[in-house]
Protein backbone atom coordinates (compact mmCIF):
# COMPACT_ATOMS: atom_id res chain seq x y z
CA UNK A 1 0.00 0.00 0.00
CA UNK A 2 2.77 2.45 0.92
CA UNK A 3 4.64 1.70 -2.28
CA UNK A 4 1.54 2.35 -4.40
CA UNK A 5 0.82 5.56 -2.47
CA UNK A 6 4.38 6.76 -2.90
CA UNK A 7 4.20 6.22 -6.63
CA UNK A 8 0.71 7.71 -6.93
CA UNK A 9 1.88 10.96 -5.27
CA UNK A 10 4.44 11.43 -8.06
CA UNK A 11 1.95 10.89 -10.87
CA UNK A 12 -0.38 13.27 -12.62
CA UNK A 13 -4.18 13.18 -12.53
CA UNK A 14 -4.54 11.35 -15.88
CA UNK A 15 -1.77 8.79 -15.26
CA UNK A 16 -3.11 5.30 -14.56
CA UNK A 17 -1.31 2.97 -12.13
CA UNK A 18 -2.36 -0.69 -11.90
CA UNK A 19 -1.08 -3.55 -9.79
CA UNK A 20 -0.17 -6.21 -12.33
CA UNK A 21 1.26 -8.95 -10.15
CA UNK A 22 2.58 -9.55 -6.66
CA UNK A 23 5.32 -6.94 -6.89
CA UNK A 24 4.68 -5.57 -10.37
CA UNK A 25 2.80 -2.50 -11.46
CA UNK A 26 1.80 -1.14 -14.86
CA UNK A 27 1.72 2.60 -15.40
CA UNK A 28 0.03 4.13 -18.43
CA UNK A 29 1.10 7.74 -18.83
CA UNK A 30 0.93 10.26 -21.63
CA UNK A 31 4.21 12.10 -21.94
CA UNK A 32 4.82 14.99 -24.29
CA UNK A 33 8.21 13.70 -25.34
CA UNK A 34 10.84 11.14 -24.43
CA UNK A 35 12.77 13.58 -22.26
CA UNK A 36 9.65 14.23 -20.17
CA UNK A 37 9.04 10.49 -19.86
CA UNK A 38 12.59 9.90 -18.68
CA UNK A 39 12.27 12.64 -16.05
CA UNK A 40 8.92 11.30 -14.81
CA UNK A 41 10.12 7.71 -14.41
CA UNK A 42 13.33 8.85 -12.72
CA UNK A 43 11.30 10.96 -10.26
CA UNK A 44 9.17 7.92 -9.53
CA UNK A 45 12.22 5.69 -8.98
CA UNK A 46 13.88 8.28 -6.77
CA UNK A 47 10.76 8.89 -4.66
CA UNK A 48 10.56 5.20 -3.78
CA UNK A 49 14.28 5.02 -2.98
CA UNK A 50 14.06 8.04 -0.66
CA UNK A 51 11.05 6.82 1.33
CA UNK A 52 11.64 5.01 4.60
CA UNK A 53 9.28 2.02 4.72
CA UNK A 54 8.38 0.78 8.23
CA UNK A 55 9.97 -2.58 9.05
CA UNK A 56 11.82 -2.55 5.70
CA UNK A 57 13.82 0.65 5.57
CA UNK A 58 14.92 1.52 2.06
CA UNK A 59 13.16 -0.07 -0.91
CA UNK A 60 14.22 0.32 -4.53
CA UNK A 61 12.41 -0.30 -7.80
CA UNK A 62 13.53 -1.45 -11.21
CA UNK A 63 11.50 0.02 -14.04
CA UNK A 64 11.00 -1.09 -17.64
CA UNK A 65 9.39 1.36 -20.07
CA UNK A 66 8.02 1.02 -23.58
CA UNK A 67 6.23 3.44 -25.87
CA UNK A 68 2.61 2.58 -26.65
CA UNK A 69 1.77 2.22 -30.32
CA UNK A 70 -1.63 1.47 -31.86
CA UNK A 71 0.21 -0.83 -34.29
CA UNK A 72 1.45 -3.13 -31.51
CA UNK A 73 -0.80 -5.50 -29.56
CA UNK A 74 -1.09 -4.74 -25.80
CA UNK A 75 0.31 -8.18 -24.88
CA UNK A 76 3.41 -7.40 -26.96
CA UNK A 77 3.78 -4.00 -25.31
CA UNK A 78 3.72 -5.70 -21.89
CA UNK A 79 6.39 -8.11 -23.13
CA UNK A 80 8.57 -5.19 -24.24
CA UNK A 81 8.18 -3.46 -20.88
CA UNK A 82 8.94 -6.74 -19.12
CA UNK A 83 12.14 -7.20 -21.14
CA UNK A 84 13.22 -3.68 -20.19
CA UNK A 85 12.33 -4.36 -16.54
CA UNK A 86 14.49 -7.48 -16.45
CA UNK A 87 17.32 -5.59 -18.10
CA UNK A 88 17.11 -3.09 -15.21
CA UNK A 89 17.18 -5.94 -12.70
CA UNK A 90 20.04 -7.76 -14.41
CA UNK A 91 22.06 -4.53 -14.68
CA UNK A 92 22.16 -3.79 -10.97
CA UNK A 93 18.55 -2.90 -10.10
CA UNK A 94 17.17 0.48 -8.95
CA UNK A 95 17.16 1.96 -12.45
CA UNK A 96 14.94 2.82 -15.39
CA UNK A 97 15.41 1.07 -18.74
CA UNK A 98 13.62 2.07 -21.93
CA UNK A 99 12.86 -0.74 -24.38
CA UNK A 100 13.68 1.60 -27.28
CA UNK A 101 17.22 2.06 -25.92
CA UNK A 102 17.69 -1.70 -25.78
CA UNK A 103 16.33 -2.04 -29.30
CA UNK A 104 18.62 0.63 -30.75
CA UNK A 105 21.72 -0.68 -28.95
CA UNK A 106 21.13 -4.29 -30.04
CA UNK A 107 20.69 -5.43 -26.44
CA UNK A 108 17.55 -7.49 -27.02
CA UNK A 109 17.44 -11.24 -26.48
CA UNK A 110 15.04 -13.18 -28.69
CA UNK A 111 13.43 -16.25 -27.15
CA UNK A 112 14.20 -19.44 -29.05
CA UNK A 113 11.03 -20.25 -30.94
CA UNK A 114 8.56 -19.90 -28.09
CA UNK A 115 5.02 -19.01 -29.12
CA UNK A 116 2.20 -18.36 -26.67
CA UNK A 117 -1.34 -18.72 -27.94
CA UNK A 118 -4.41 -17.64 -26.03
Amino acid sequence: MLLAQTMQHKLRRNDMLFRYGGEEFVLVAECGDEHGAREMFERLRSAVEQRNFPQLGTVTVSIGVTRISPKIMPVTLLEYADQALYHSKDSGRNQVTFYGDMESSGGLKVAGGEVELF
